[in-house]
């Protein structure tokens, strides 16, 4: 089980880099666009588009993220409200619901992808399919963290009742 906490937190330092890139190419691509316009008066037709895509990709990496430092307050807020084994339990329930929701929207979003890698951005030339890459990569990521809660808490409670 260690190895796998090991590997949750690389993904977590990963999922952060990657999420902190896409911040930075939201400012980039925007300072691009106020300057271009206003100062050249010469829009630059690209970075509206590159600056959506770099906000999915920070929303849903960083979700993911987020979710493995258990930052999410409604997560976080429900199980320490609760006396300590009833909200272990009852956040051992919502990862187990969540994980079981995120498969199924993973598995849709997968299919959508097969579809979208031959159609292009209109103005990047990007397949389409890397606007959806990262949602997908969120919930199989967010997934991945929440079957390893779920074991580390069924274990906990496992081991309290037994003791």
């Amino acid at each position: 089980m260690n190895w796998l906490l090991k590997i949750e937190r690389l993904l977590c330092r990963f999922e952060f880099l990657v999420a902190g890139v896409a911040l930075l190419v939201i400012v980039v691509s925007t300072a691009i666009a106020v300057i271009s316009r206003n100062v050249f008066n010469s829009p630059v037709i690209w970075t509206g588009e590159l600056s959506i895509l770099a906000q999915v990709w920070l929303t849903f990496i960083g979700a993911s993220a987020v979710y493995k430092e258990r930052g999410h307050v409604g997560m976080a807020g429900l199980g320490q409200a609760l006396p300590p084994r009833l909200g272990l339990l009852v956040t051992t329930l919502a990862d187990i619901a969540l994980a079981v929701l995120l498969v199924f929207v993973a598995v849709t979003i997968i299919h959508l992808m097969s579809n979208q890698w031959a159609q292009t951005l209109s103005t990047l030339g990007l397949p389409r399919a890397l606007s959806s890459l990262p949602v997908a990569w969120g919930m199989c990521s967010i997934t991945f963290s929440a079957a390893i809660s779920t074991a580390t808490q069924l274990k906990t409670l496992v081991q309290g009742e037994a003791s």
